[in-house]
């Protein structure tokens, strides 16, 4: 398969790993003067929807960021999980932060050649590395080649090591078709481990119907990344019977309430966070993998 050009996607990365390190989830090492650019338009964008009494784009980040962290440190403390894979992880923190605080977790971070070298360049400057952290070049929508996810993976993660893939603000700009190859893709590489868990942000449409300025919202998101925001669901059993579609054997779809202690501001509704097992194909079938939406 001949991956799509997914370039365009880059300025979210540099916008995003600012989001995290003025909250606090990132290190200031992968906080780009790009960025803390890109960073004061969208403060503008966010405050003008709010003053029209819409959603700001911020809490929305940082909803669907803490929905995934939570639910991947119970797998992590569980024991079900000791390998992680984020899939165009751009500047992301996720790495440095949960590495440092598993000590036996395996953590891969895969992008696009020019951004994987850029925050391996980082990482290596601020003394932050790790033989248990990679960043390497990874293309998530190449079946072949020596950046497919498959290959990339088999040549550091252990089989016998429950393993997840998260992807963090990457399917909304692609087509349902490419999505569900995707998906497909995470299936085939997760049955090849122990236990298989995918975690990754997704919108609904009777979502933003229910949030005033919301489509404003994804116009302002279309127009900053260059390209369109797609919805792929009509709502969470939409998306669940995608995911049942894709060969994902159970099911849970997070909202806003699994982070309701946290006081993220309006937009924070926007998120969902798809979680996903499949089962290793070695492994007996377990007993409740019908999925529930």
């Amino acid at each position: 398969m001949t991956a799509p050009d997914t370039s365009r996607i880059s300025p979210t990365a540099h916008y995003t790993s600012y989001v995290w390190y003025r909250n606090g989830l990132s290190h200031p090492a992968l906080a780009t003067t790009t960025g803390s650019l890109f960073y004061a338009g969208m403060g503008l964008v966010d405050r003008a929807s709010a003053a029209c009494g819409g959603p700001r784009i911020e809490p929305m980040l940082l909803c669907r960021h803490h929905l995934i962290d939570r639910v991947l440190e119970r797998a992590i403390e569980s024991g079900e999980i000791g390998q992680v894979v984020e899939v165009a992880a751009g500047l992301s923190g996720r790495g440095v932060r949960l590495t440092r605080r598993h000590e036996h977790l395996r953590f891969v971070e895969g992008d696009l050649p020019g951004m994987s070298a850029q925050k391996r360049e980082r990482l290596e400057r601020a003394g932050l590395s790790s033989p248990r952290h990679h960043v390497v070049p990874m293309n998530a929508l190449a079946d072949l080649g020596e950046h497919a996810l498959a290959q990339v993976v088999d040549d550091i993660l252990e089989p016998d090591v429950g393993t997840a893939i998260v992807t963090e603000g990457l399917t909304p700009y692609f087509d349902p078709g490419i999505v569900g190859q995707m998906w497909r893709r995470f299936v085939r590489v997760l049955s090849g481990y122990r236990a298989g868990l995918y975690l990754g942000d997704l919108y609904t449409r009777d979502t933003i119907g229910q949030v005033p300025g919301s489509r404003l919202a994804l116009l302002s998101m279309s127009a900053f990344t260059r390209g369109s925001v797609h919805l792929h669901f009509d709502d969470a059993k939409d998306a669940a019977e995608a995911a049942r579609a894709a060969g994902f054997e159970r099911w849970t779809i997070h909202d806003r309430s699994g982070v309701a202690d946290l006081d993220l501001g309006r937009g924070a509704g926007l998120a969902r966070v798809l979680e996903a097992w499949v089962t290793s194909r070695a492994a007996n079938p377990r007993p409740d993998s019908a999925g529930t939406p």
